[in-house]
């Protein structure tokens, strides 16, 4: 009994279906296997992968299996997921193949469902996979640079470029808000108007057309009440030039106050 349980405390993660190696370096045995018309011998692949052989590239060959990437024992033939892969219109393009690939690992899938892009602590995410998967803790923290691997590269893209494209929305939204509706200065008529002439200084404004209308008739009793003033100031000064105590007219934005003696 004690031996049994010995056996299988051994045995644990010893079967592995899932990849020990990065999906970037089995991209290169599906990148091998395409090369060679889309097919090729396990034997005659060492060629083309810098000729390692043994464990190394059987380590390559079943990794890129479990990614989806390549399939056959004797043969490999590269699978519609490998050339999607390898054979990208665009970065984004890539990113969504990857993230496919990432996704037909049973385990990649469970734990994406479970984790999302974030995951725990190393050492946390490491103890989860060795008590609840039942991995030994070398092929869990295999599994962790893996995970890490895919976060970093291709598992964010996706949600990234939503996240660009509605903050590009929002700020041109906001910019367009702005355009339309321009803030209004406080204390400011849509009209404003200053008269300067020898009976001093009459400052008038207009917010509407109401107001607009009394200050028409302001000006009318204001030129008026000049007028009458007007020739004795032209006699008395013979210069050339500015006539002294000329009317003036000066149209202004600032805030006024209305004379007493025109508003009434």
């Amino acid at each position: 009994m004690k031996k049994m349980e010995q056996t299988k405390k051994t045995a644990r993660g010893e079967r592995k279906d899932f990849p020990l190696t990065t999906l970037i370096v089995a991209e290169d045995v599906a990148r091998a296997v395409n090369g060679a018309g889309g097919k090729i011998s396990a034997k005659a692949i060492s060629a083309s992968l810098g000729n390692i052989k043994g464990g190394a590239l059987a380590r390559k060959v079943a990794s890129a299996k479990r990614w989806g990437l390549i399939k056959g024992t004797g043969m490999l033939e590269i699978t519609p997921l490998g050339k999607k892969v390898i054979m990208y219109l665009d970065e984004k393009d890539l990113a969504k193949s990857r993230k496919e690939a990432f996704l037909t690992v049973p385990l990649f899938a469970e734990l994406y469902t479970r984790f999302g892009n974030t995951t725990p602590s190393d050492q946390a995410f490491v103890a989860i996979l060795v008590r609840e998967y039942d991995l030994s803790e070398r092929d869990a923290k295999t599994m962790l640079t893996l995970y890490k691997e895919a976060t970093k590269l291709y598992l964010n893209a996706e949600v990234e470029t939503l996240r660009s494209a509605a903050l590009s929305i929002e700020e041109s939204s906001e910019n367009e808000s702005v355009k339309e509706i321009p803030p209004k200065p406080k204390n400011m008529g849509t009209v404003s108007i200053t008269i300067s002439s020898p009976l001093g200084e009459n400052n008038l404004k207009a917010n509407n057309k109401t107001e607009l209308k009394s200050i028409e008739s302001k000006i009318k009793k204001l030129f008026a009440l000049i007028e009458e003033d007007l020739p004795e100031i032209i006699k008395d000064n013979s210069q050339i030039g500015p006539i002294a105590g000329e009317t003036k007219l000066n149209l202004s934005s600032e805030s006024f106050r209305d004379n007493s003696e025109i508003a009434n």
